[in-house]
């Protein structure tokens, strides 16, 4: 079989990264920003830049203002602000991995940012099968023996609820929220398939209870359609006539408390129209929000939803059972240590 190796020639110096005085102060900006995100690591690089923009001292601050050599545009904010906050933490990551600096190392540096701040979920990577030696995986196995065991907390309330989100970027933010109540995260991630809405349906059949979708997405013409568009699919094409959908956020009256910038209204001249009559002229992301008030927002409105006092009673007897298989894994974990000895696959 024939090959293509690829060659490249090195980068020309115009386009080679610079620490300029400009860019070492935007990268204590974006520093500053990442490691106030700290305990909500790994987050998107997107995350980073609304919270720069947010920043009450960013409009005022020089090194954020263009400096075209077109007077016109001399002095106004960047056009690509979100493109140099990526390169900032692009090039921030490459210092500290090159250092190896540890996180407390990194935040007392001038600019490295640990490579493991941010969060790339756009990309997948199968998983290494094999183990090194049968040692390995009996330890492995052992520990996973009636590990993990929580009762469902669901099974009892009225309701079935799923929580969706528009954006993927979030899913490690809702997700443990929602498993607080034995409930699913669906990252949609845009206009769900039909092999995702059928899922969804069949979920709902099974568990014999009314249905409730709480979505969470951003406040412009994509973020309003998409809801309205599944509800309707659900509806018309899935049978599922009895399933509600709860638009928790992003609503217009969090926007103004929540979030400093707005984006641009996208979408055909109708489509905005439309969005003009109910939500008004701004467009909200909802990556946006702050992090703590989002997971505020994301546990009040699935807690409206559910019956906490029957919720409490079924966290009570699960726990008494999880007890039960603690003390079984132990002593199975005894057992077949000597038994795994005795075979000679220990060592």
């Amino acid at each position: 079989m024939e090959t293509d190796f690829l060659s490249v020639e090195p980068a020309s110096e115009s386009k080679q990264w610079k620490w300029t005085d400009y860019n070492l102060k935007r990268i204590a900006d974006v520093k500053k920003a990442v490691f106030d995100l700290e305990p909500y690591w790994p987050v998107m690089a997107r995350k980073v830049y609304y919270d720069v923009i947010s920043c009450h001292s960013f409009n005022d601050a020089p090194h954020w203002k263009s400096q075209s050599p077109k007077k016109c545009f001399n002095g106004l904010p960047l056009k690509n602000t979100d493109a140099v906050v990526g390169e900032l933490l692009k090039w921030g990551r490459l210092y500290c991995e090159e250092q190896c600096f540890s996180v407390e190392e990194a935040k007392a540096d001038q600019i490295a940012i640990p490579m493991e701040a941010i969060n790339d979920d756009g990309r997948q990577i199968g998983g290494k099968v094999g183990f090194s030696s049968t040692s390995r995986f009996f330890k492995q196995q052992i520990k996973e023996v009636f590990n993990g065991y929580s009762s469902c907390l669901a099974q009892s309330q009225e309701l079935y609820i799923e929580v969706w989100i528009e954006k993927k970027g979030l899913f490690h933010i809702v997700d443990p929220i929602s498993k607080t109540f034995c409930r699913r995260t669906l990252a949609v991630r845009g206009y769900p398939s039909v092999t995702v809405l059928n899922d969804y349906a069949n979920r709902a059949y099974q568990n014999l209870k009314t249905p409730v979708i709480l979505y969470f997405g951003d406040l412009d013409v994509d973020g309003v359609q998409i809801p309205e568009t599944f509800l309707r699919s659900l509806q018309e094409e899935h049978g599922l006539h009895n399933v509600e959908v709860v638009r928790c956020g992003l609503n217009p009256n969090q926007c103004e408390n929540l979030i400093a910038s707005d984006i641009p209204l996208k979408g055909s001249k109708g489509e905005k129209n439309d969005f003009r009559k109910k939500y008004g002229d701004k467009a909200y992301e909802i990556d946006a929000v702050p992090i703590e008030e989002f997971r505020q927002l994301v546990y009040d409105s699935i807690k409206a939803l559910t019956d906490m006092e029957v919720l409490e009673a079924d966290k009570k007897a699960g726990n008494k059972d999880k007890t039960k298989f603690d003390t079984l894994q132990v002593k199975l974990e005894e057992f077949a240590t000597i038994e795994a000895k005795g075979a000679g696959l220990l060592f």
